[in-house]
């Protein structure tokens, strides 16, 4: 009838809404995956060397704040800034700045001392979280708007990102992370933290170029996966190939999934994600991890670590 119409009409605006707002956190953060390819398919290897050299340098006129010291002394790590601004000195220097900056004011000189004051409080404050290192040592993390009882944005991005830091701490974690994003219960109200969403995007961009290595969507919106391939003229096909759109029904076994992300899980990580996405989206509704291996990956994430 009429008001069915009229309601299945509302649901798809609503929709529409809700991907147009959460469509540029997803884009950003792949923005700079695909810089390294572009600087060595363009000549420019050896700008990107040279300017690493350069970042040594000036590093090397100023004491390094104790908890920068290690990061600035691995060259993989600023060679991340001298390939995200191609090459470019002054660029280079200016975004390691800004990093180093920030992260004198959101980390510890010890990782492992690393904690969300949020989560400290409530357990569930946020849902982005550790499951453990897949077959390629990435660490996965998991992560649901609907689950988490806060998304304000600077205890947000500061959960995120030390949750991050907290894994690239150990030597044995690769230097790129997978991020699964489950939609199930995914709403407007979600989509609507725009103030969360464009600090996620300057601290993807800006803090941690060249780390993501995978985004893995579970049950998106159909209209995200329309405007994801009206985009996909526009953007270089090794970042485009970094998102990965799944349909997961009740049931499914995760295992016989070939998408990139979810094919190179463990079998513990693709028995927790099916159980998971058959719980109710919503604060504390997830079942436990104890059975994964993630030491040395969680501190107070909301984690359902019981």
């Amino acid at each position: 009838g009429g008001g069915e119409d009229k309601q299945v009409a509302t649901t798809a605006r609503r929709s529409f809404r809700a991907c147009v707002l959460v469509l540029p956190l997803i884009m950003a953060a792949m923005a700079h995956e695909a810089s390294f390819d572009r600087a060595a398919s363009g000549g420019r290897a050896d700008m990107a060397e040279q300017c690493c050299d350069g970042l040594e340098e000036w590093l090397g006129g100023f004491e390094v704040h104790e908890v920068n010291r290690e990061f600035c002394r691995d060259r993989r790590n600023l060679m991340r800034f001298a390939v995200a601004r191609r090459g470019n000195l002054e660029g280079a220097r200016k975004q390691l700045d800004k990093c180093l900056r920030w992260r004198e004011e959101n980390l510890t000189a010890d990782p492992l001392h690393l904690k969300c004051d949020d989560c400290e409080r409530d357990r569930h404050s946020h849902c982005f979280f550790s499951l453990g290192l897949d077959a390629i040592s990435r660490n996965v993390v998991y992560a649901s708007a609907p689950r988490a009882r806060t998304n304000e944005a600077h205890g947000a991005v500061s959960h995120m990102s030390r949750t991050l830091e907290l894994g690239w701490s150990h030597p044995h974690v690769a230097p790129q992370w997978v991020w699964i994003v489950d939609f199930n219960g995914f709403s407007m109200k979600d989509a609507m933290q725009i103030k969360t969403s464009v600090a996620v995007m300057s601290t993807f961009s800006d803090i941690m170029p060249e780390r993501l290595g995978q985004i893995v969507l579970v049950n998106p919106p159909t209209i995200l996966s329309i405007i994801l391939a009206a985009c996909k003229p526009f953007v270089d096909e090794r970042t485009m190939s970094k998102v990965v759109r799944v349909k997961i029904k009740p049931g499914d076994d995760i295992s016989q999934h070939t998408a990139a992300g979810l094919s190179t899980l463990t079998g513990p990580q693709q028995t927790w994600l099916q159980k998971a996405l058959s719980y109710k989206a919503e604060a504390g509704s997830l079942p436990p991890i104890g059975g994964l291996d993630t030491e040395g990956l969680l501190f107070a994430t909301g984690a359902p670590v019981q």
